[in-house]
Formats: structure tokens, sequence, C-alpha cells
């Protein structure tokens, strides 16, 4: 599987922020309401954060690692089938 580092690499691009996988996504999909207007969502303020880069602010990265590892729903959906 690729690495963040990788697609950099690729594509030759600066990041511009990652989004976490969370639950919020589906429910956010499902429900037709936008995701950035989830004020507790992890992946919420990931999108609104690019979009304040994108804006021309300066914006810190959020650390994937201070969210909680695992929880979103694409990795219960590994565990849940041992990948």
């Amino acid at each position: 599987m690729l690495g963040v580092s990788d697609v950099l690499d690729i594509l030759a691009i600066d990041l511009i922020g990652m989004v976490p996988d969370d639950e919020s996504v589906v429910k956010s999909a499902n429900t037709g309401e936008p995701l950035t207007l989830s004020g507790d969502s992890p992946a919420g303020q990931a999108f609104r954060n690019i979009a304040s880069r994108i804006a021309g602010n300066d914006v810190p990265f959020l650390s994937l690692e201070a969210i909680g590892e695992g929880g979103g729903i694409f990795s219960k959906l590994k565990r849940a089938f041992g990948l």
C-alpha cells in the first residue's frame, strides 16, 4: 500500500492535508449533510483545515496519531476481516 510520501513523490505536489477515516464520513454521505458541519468529526476538521490552507491561511496539520489509531470505519472493517 502506498504511503503519503509515496503519493507525494509520484504526483510531485505539496501536501495540503490528510483526512482520517472516520465513521462520520459514512453518516454524512447517508444523510446528505455536509461533513464539515460536524464540529466533532476529525474528518470534518481535516476538510475545514484544507479549505483554510487553500484560502491562504497558515493552519497546522492534524496529528493522525493524536486522533486515535484504528478508530475509523475502514480500520474496523480491516480488523473484522483480519487484514
